[in-house]
C-alpha cells in the first residue's frame, strides 16, 4: 500500500534531519570547538557568561558520537517509515533529556548562551518530531479501517 502524504512527510523530514546531524557531527568531530567560539563570540552583544572550552576531548566525542547514532536513527526512518517509526521514540526521549540538561544547567549552574540556545534547539526538535511522529503514527492506525472500507466496497 502506498505511503500516506504524513508517512512521507515524516521520511522528508528525516532526510532533512539525517543531512543536518551528519553535517553537524562531523564538524563536531572535527572541529569541536568552533561551535562554542562561535556561541561565545554572541556574548559581546548578548549579555550572557561565555561557555568554557573544555581542555579534554571526552566530551565532544561522546557529543559527536551521539549524533552520529541520531544520524542512523533518522536514516533508517527515513529508509523505511513503516518498519522502523518506532526508533523516534529514542530520539525523542534523547532529545527531551538533553534539552531539560541544558535548561537545569542554563538556570541552576551557568548562565551561558551556548546553554540557551541548546536547550531550545533540543526542545524545537522534540516537538517538532513529536508533531511528525504523532501524525505518522495516527494515519498507520487509521490505514487497516481504510483499508477494510475498499476491501468491502464502501465509498
Amino acid at each position: 500500500m502506498a505511503l500516506t502524504r504524513q508517512l512521507v512527510d515524516l521520511r522528508r523530514y528525516c532526510v532533512f534531519l539525517v543531512g543536518l546531524h551528519f553535517i553537524g557531527a562531523t564538524f563536531y568531530a572535527v572541529q569541536p570547538y568552533f561551535f562554542i567560539t562561535a556561541l561565545n563570540w554572541t556574548t559581546k552583544v548578548i549579555p550572557l557568561a561565555p561557555h568554557p572550552l573544555l581542555t579534554e576531548r571526552f566530551w565532544s566525542i561522546m557529543a559527536a558520537t551521539m549524533m552520529y547514532m541520531l544520524t542512523a536513527c533518522f536514516w533508517y526512518v527515513s529508509r523505511d517509515v513503516e518498519r522502523y517509526l518506532d526508533l523516534l521514540k529514542v530520539v525523542l526521549i534523547g532529545k527531551i533529556t538533553t534539552a531539560t540538561q541544558f535548561a537545569v544547567f542554563f538556570f541552576v549552574e551557568h548562565r551561558t548562551f551556548a546553554h540557551l540556545i541548546g536547550g531550545l534547539v533540543d526542545l524545537s526538535l522534540f516537538v517538532s518530531i513529536g508533531i511528525f511522529y504523532l501524525r505518522a503514527r495516527r494515519s498507520l492506525a487509521a490505514r487497516p479501517a481504510a483499508q477494510a472500507a475498499s476491501a468491502s466496497g464502501a465509498p
